[in-house]
């Protein structure tokens, strides 16, 4: 009998302007012309599927973490400096269900569209489903269902999401305000 080794190969991730790129840039995952618009500085994680790329906007800084799922088929925006972290999964699609139908895949789907503010953290493993605003600096809880509005600065978690508190608006407008001087100093942006 043969001993088979088992051998792990470390992909390179490459980011830059141009795409996102694994084995030291001869695999392109994605390229900013798939997307409706595409803004500086944004990571997208391998293993990560995103359906319908044409649909979604994303602003500067937007980090979407390792082995998240995407269907933006109803329209998919995402703010400045947000994360969407580990495993999370954002449908902006469902299907119909009418009483008397058979089969679901014989059914369709109604599109609704996700609005993800800027400055949002959405924790690992949480589920954004059709439809769903999350407000500015709201911060979503691992393993969270969302399903309709969250307000501004809102810290929620549960299944379905529901407010636990919401953060200081005064440490939050002075935090932005130093983070934004800081953010254009460290990339060499002068005026």
């Amino acid at each position: 009998m043969r001993r088979i080794k088992k051998i792990f190969v470390l992909c390179k991730l490459i980011i830059n302007d141009y795409g996102i790129y694994l084995n030291g840039g001869k695999d392109l995952l994605h390229s900013p012309g798939d997307f409706k618009a595409y803004g500086k500085e944004v990571t997208i994680r391998p293993p990560t599927i995103i359906s319908y790329k044409e649909d979604i906007i994303l602003q500067d800084r937007v980090r979407i973490q390792d082995g998240c799922h995407i269907v933006a088929k109803g329209g998919l925006f995402i703010g400045e400096n947000t994360t969407i972290s580990s495993r999370c999964m954002i449908f902006t699609v469902t299907p119909k269900v009418y009483e008397g139908w058979p089969a679901i895949r014989d059914v369709g789907y109604d599109e609704r569209p996700i609005n993800i503010g800027r400055n949002v953290f959405v924790g690992a493993g949480s589920c954004i489903c059709p439809g769903a605003r999350i407000g500015e600096g709201s911060i979503i809880g691992m393993g969270s269902v969302v399903s309709g509005n969250i307000p501004r600065l809102a810290v929620v978690a549960g299944n379905p999401a529901k407010v636990i508190k919401y953060r200081d608006e005064t440490f939050y407008t002075k935090h932005m305000a130093n983070t934004s001087v800081t953010d254009s100093k460290r990339h060499g942006n002068t005026g």
